[in-house]
């Protein structure tokens, strides 16, 4: 699989689990600024801190998030 599809699943997770209906919604959520959304998409990264995150906040699997399992 390559990466921009596993970026997008990833994402797609991050964005479910949070239930965020957008970049600004979602920086809310981490606590950043919506630009830095826009720069990890451009990248097509996840920053881990963003998952551990989310992971705390809203008790749900970090591999769920990462890697679609558990």
């Amino acid at each position: 699989m390559d990466n921009a599809k596993l970026f997008e699943e990833k994402l797609a997770r991050i964005f479910a689990a949070t239930q965020a209906k957008g970049d600004t919604a979602l920086a809310n959520i981490l606590g950043i600024k919506p630009p830095s959304v826009a720069a990890a998409k451009k990248r097509q990264q996840i920053p881990t801190g963003w998952v551990e995150t989310i992971a705390e906040k809203f008790n749900i699997s970090a591999d769920w998030l990462f890697f679609g399992r558990g």
